[in-house]
């Protein structure tokens, strides 16, 4: 894209109120392929109550690790948004495991 503008997407679509990753949506990754974009995969880790679904907040720690770039070269090489999303989200679940598995890790 000419002017560089960046668009951030939860391909989620929703928090999923736990700590499991929820099914992914095709649309950001039907757009990243068709314009030929790249994709960054990150994960965002303890934010599930924070707020509640009551929209009550308490105090925690959320972790954000930022995972890979998937360049628009790589982007363009997949056959298909299904497949596309499937590999980001692979790179995500790897993501979460990485997160989870530290010792200094607040549930």
């Amino acid at each position: 894209v000419a002017d560089q503008t960046h668009l951030a997407a939860f391909p989620e679509g929703t928090r999923s109120g736990a700590r499991r990753m929820g099914q992914f949506r095709s649309g950001v990754f039907k757009l990243a392929l068709e314009l030929g974009l790249p994709l960054y995969a990150c994960c965002i880790v303890g934010n599930e109550n924070l707020p509640d679904r009551s929209f009550r907040f308490r105090t925690g720690v959320i972790r954000i690790a930022f995972l890979r770039e998937f360049p628009a070269e790589e982007v363009r090489s997949f056959p298909n948004a299904f497949v596309l999303k499937n590999a980001v989200r692979e790179a995500i679940l790897q993501g979460l495991e990485f997160l989870e598995e530290r010792e200094d890790f607040e549930s």
